[in-house]
């Protein structure tokens, strides 16, 4: 398996969950695992479809070191591939008290543009 080198990561806030976001040569990529289980989703399901439309969503892997100055691996996919994804997940799929989120969510990013995501996630 190939691994992603990250020149820096930043941790964002985002509708009250912090979001791991790498810079690459390739550019910005976002951790996948926290916005999943943010959003109430189960992981395992959300992996699985990554997985299956790796190509789709360009899902990947790379090392980071965490605060305890362990590596660890993470699932990652890039920054203009986040919409796709988002949009992928059904409101209707989602249980009762995350449906109201997604659906924000899948409104906010149609809005939102990658030079302006770009532009929260390293130049804050």
């Amino acid at each position: 398996m190939d691994f992603i080198k990250v020149y820096s990561i930043v941790a964002i806030e985002f509708h009250g969950q912090q979001l791991l976001a790498a810079k690459t040569k390739d550019g910005i990529f976002i951790a996948m695992k926290p916005i999943v289980t943010g959003m109430g989703l189960t992981w395992q399901g959300q992996l699985e479809k990554l997985k299956k439309n790796a190509d789709k969503f360009n899902y990947n892997h790379m090392v980071i070191v965490a605060n305890d100055s362990k590596q660890r691996e993470m699932g990652v996919i890039p920054l203009r591939k986040l919409n796709s994804w988002l949009f992928s997940v059904n409101p209707e799929k989602v249980n009762s008290a995350e449906k109201a989120r997604v659906s924000a969510l899948n409104n906010e990013m149609m809005l939102v543009n990658e030079p302006s995501l770009y532009g929260l996630v390293f130049n804050a």
